[in-house]
C-alpha cells in the first residue's frame, strides 16, 4: 500500500519535472530570441535628440540563426504588424537571415529630423515576410537646445544713424538665426519670425554650436525700440529651440548743438591761438581787419566782434581785429 503510494508519488513527480523541464525550455527560448533598442550619444549615454547623428543601436540574442528587422512610424495608429514586411513603417534595420545568432547587436549613426515619440517594431525571425510576434518600443527624441542672446550696438543711436544688431548664442544642432525690429509697447515678440510683425535685421543665417551673428538696420524716427530673435528650424517653426529674446533700445532725438561762446583773450594774444579758441567755442573766424594800435603790438589781436563771452548759435562768425602796430 505505502509502496504502491510510494510508486505514484514517485511517477507523479517525475511528470511534474517533465513539465518543468518544458516550461523552462520555452522560457528560455523567449528569452533567447528577445532585443532592445537604444538610441545614444557618443560617451554610450541614452539621449534621443532630434537634429544631432546619434547611434541607433538594436542588441539581444537569438536561439538559433535569425534575421532582425526594425521598422519605425509615428505612434497612435495600428499596432506592429506580424511581419516586417506588411508593416507600413520605415526600415531602420534590415539584415538577413544567419546574422544574429546568440548574442547580436547592429548599429547605425543617424540624425533624426523632428522631436516627439516614434515608435519602433522589431522582429527576430527567418525573414522580412516571416510571422514573428513583434517588439515594441516608443522611444521620444527631446528637441535640441540652444541659448539666444541680442544686443544693439551703439545702445541709443540718433534718427537715421547706422546701428550693429548682434545675436549670439550656441546651438545644439544644426539651425538658424532670426532677428527683427519693430516699435515697442505692442504686443510682445511673436512665438515665430514669420508670425511677428516687425522688419528683418537677420534672416535664415544658419548656426551650429557657438555662434555670433551681425546685420545693420537703422530708425528714421525717435522713440523705443524692440529687437526680437529668434534660433529655431525655420521661420515658422514652433516652439523656437532658444527665443523669442527681446531687448528695448531707444533712438534718441540729436541734441541740440552746443552755442557758440566768444572766448575771452589777453593782451597781445597771437591770432593763431584766438583763432584756435574760437573754434573751440564751437564758433567761426569771421572777418579779419586791421587796425593801428599804441598799446596792442603788431600781429595781436586787439578786439573780437561780438565782444568775449558773447553767447551765440552753434557756428556763429566772429570777427577779428587784428594790430598792424602805431
Amino acid at each position: 500500500m505505502f509502496a504502491r503510494f510510494g510508486l505514484l508519488t514517485t511517477s507523479a513527480a517525475a511528470i511534474a519535472l517533465a513539465c518543468l523541464g518544458v516550461l523552462s525550455w520555452g522560457a528560455s527560448g523567449a528569452l533567447a530570441n528577445s532585443a532592445a533598442l537604444t538610441v545614444t550619444n557618443t560617451a554610450g549615454q541614452i539621449d534621443p535628440v532630434a537634429g544631432v547623428p546619434r547611434v541607433f543601436t538594436v542588441a539581444g540574442n537569438t536561439l538559433s540563426p535569425e534575421g532582425v528587422y526594425v521598422k519605425y512610424r509615428a505612434i497612435g495608429g495600428e499596432p506592429c504588424a506580424p511581419s516586417a514586411v506588411s508593416d507600413t513603417g520605415a526600415w531602420l534595420f534590415d539584415t538577413n537571415r544567419g546574422e544574429a545568432n546568440g548574442d547580436f547587436q547592429f548599429q547605425r549613426v543617424l540624425t533624426w529630423e523632428g522631436a516627439g515619440p516614434e515608435m519602433f517594431c522589431t522582429w527576430i525571425a527567418s525573414s522580412s515576410d516571416a510571422i514573428a510576434s513583434p517588439i515594441t518600443n516608443t522611444i521620444t527624441f527631446r528637441a535640441p537646445t540652444g541659448t539666444v542672446n541680442a544686443s544693439v550696438n551703439p545702445g541709443a543711436p540718433t534718427p537715421g544713424q547706422q546701428f550693429t544688431v548682434t545675436v549670439a548664442g550656441a546651438s545644439e544642432s544644426p539651425t538658424y538665426v532670426f532677428a527683427k525690429i519693430r516699435a515697442a509697447g505692442g504686443a510682445p515678440c511673436a512665438p515665430t519670425y514669420e508670425a511677428d510683425g516687425g522688419s528683418g535685421v537677420i534672416d535664415d543665417a544658419s548656426v551650429n554650436g557657438a555662434f555670433s551673428i551681425s546685420g545693420t538696420s537703422s530708425e528714421a524716427q525717435p522713440g523705443t525700440y524692440t529687437l526680437c530673435a529668434w534660433l529655431a528650424q525655420s521661420e515658422s517653426a514652433a516652439p523656437a529651440i532658444a527665443g523669442p529674446q527681446a531687448i528695448d533700445f531707444t533712438v534718441a532725438a540729436p541734441l541740440p548743438p552746443p552755442p557758440c561762446v566768444v572766448p575771452a583773450f589777453s593782451a597781445h594774444t597771437r591770432l593763431a591761438s584766438v583763432e584756435a579758441r574760437i573754434r573751440a567755442g564751437h564758433c567761426r573766424v569771421g572777418r579779419i581787419r586791421y587796425a593801428h594800435s599804441r598799446h596792442v603790438r603788431r600781429g595781436a589781436v586787439v578786439s573780437l566782434s561780438p565782444r568775449p563771452h558773447a553767447r551765440l548759435g552753434w557756428g556763429a562768425y566772429v570777427s577779428i581785429v587784428l594790430s598792424v602796430g602805431r
